[in-house]
């Protein structure tokens, strides 16, 4: 009885998710786009490169960049020691005992 109603309920939900996808049946492509016209993908992605090489520090910005503040990882990594070193002398303490 259940198996029969979340079955029902699952068909029922894709078969709504395929509804709602357009189809192409009676569309056409559209072929009127030159293939090397001025906004085609590759003009873009061009003019994209172009405007990337200009992006960057001003040339009047003439502060030197912040030190990294590394604690964190300091921290981390003697956090990560600690935890290593009690874990492998339990370890070897159990060991010990048995």
């Amino acid at each position: 009885m259940y198996r029969t109603t979340l079955l029902i309920i699952i068909s029922s939900c894709l078969s709504l998710a395929l509804l709602a996808q357009p189809g192409l049946k009676g569309k056409r492509l559209d072929t009127t786009q030159a293939i090397l016209s001025a906004d085609t993908t590759l003009a873009k992605l061009v003019e994209f490169r172009d405007s990337l090489a200009q992006v960057g520090p001003s040339a009047g910005d003439l502060r030197e960049p912040e030190p990294a503040d590394n604690t964190l990882f300091i921290l981390l990594i003697v956090g990560a020691v600690i935890v290593i070193v009690w874990a492998g002398r339990r370890a070897w303490l159990r060991g010990r005992k048995a």
